[in-house]
């Protein structure tokens, strides 16, 4: 079985901001993320640049990442969520990291957050989880899906006819079982907009670690999306 994984809203939304190492909030600090030299494959999330975006399974520079992160909230009694959805995503507690090491050693981009609440007091530190198994995983006679000339953009679900012929089938995406064989936690690099799968053996890893604040489905209920 293979799943979707998301981290769905937290309401109220707990904002954050980012912050140097003397408390001041960084201005526009996600267009200093950059790509590690040399990680392009020709899939999509880069559009001719070295522009860093989380997300697509490019590994990312680390000393372009944000480390200290303050929540715009004061310490709740109620602990939050292990994996919150606010960007940087995902942004997880120490047993979410250690699931997702365990799963797939050294594979996957773990970055250290120093956190901190609205009153400067220290909350319990996080990481960035940036998943970096970026793999293309289509069946390629089944998936039904344009593929784009510019491989950047990659499989368009914009360039589906049944968009505004109605008498068409709606297109799918249909992935190879034998591509993802032993893998627990990936991206398709050609997927325009990110979309995190795992396997059953990382979903039933997080639920045996209770882990809160995570969404898995079942790619068999989305109407899109379909296994061979």
């Amino acid at each position: 079985m293979i799943y979707t994984m998301s981290s769905p809203m937290l309401l109220p939304i707990i904002n954050q901001e980012i912050i140097d190492d003397e408390g001041r909030p960084i201005a526009d600090w996600s267009r200093q993320i950059r790509y590690v030299d040399g990680a392009f494959d020709g899939g999509a999330g880069f559009q001719g640049q070295k522009k860093g975006v989380l997300g697509y399974g490019i590994p990312l520079i680390p000393a372009t990442l944000p480390n200290r992160i303050r929540f715009l909230a004061t310490q709740r009694v109620r602990p939050l969520p292990d994996v919150l959805y606010q960007v940087p995503q995902y942004l997880a507690t120490a047993r979410f990291r250690d699931v997702v090491e365990a799963m797939e050693p050294g594979m996957h981009q773990l970055h250290p957050l120093t956190m901190m609440w609205k009153d400067d007091s220290a909350a319990p530190d996080r990481w960035i989880v940036h998943p970096t198994q970026r793999i293309d995983t289509a069946d390629r006679t089944q998936t039904t899906y344009v593929f784009t000339t510019n491989t950047a953009r990659g499989w368009s679900w914009r360039d589906d006819p049944s968009r505004q012929d109605k008498s068409i089938p709606q297109a799918r995406f249909v992935i190879d079982s034998s591509k993802v064989a032993g893998r627990h936690f990936w991206v398709d690099k050609y997927f325009l907009v990110p979309v995190h799968f795992v396997s059953a053996e990382f979903r039933q890893a997080c639920e045996t670690a209770k882990i809160t604040g995570l969404q898995f489905t079942p790619i068999g209920e989305l109407d899109w999306l379909g296994v061979s």
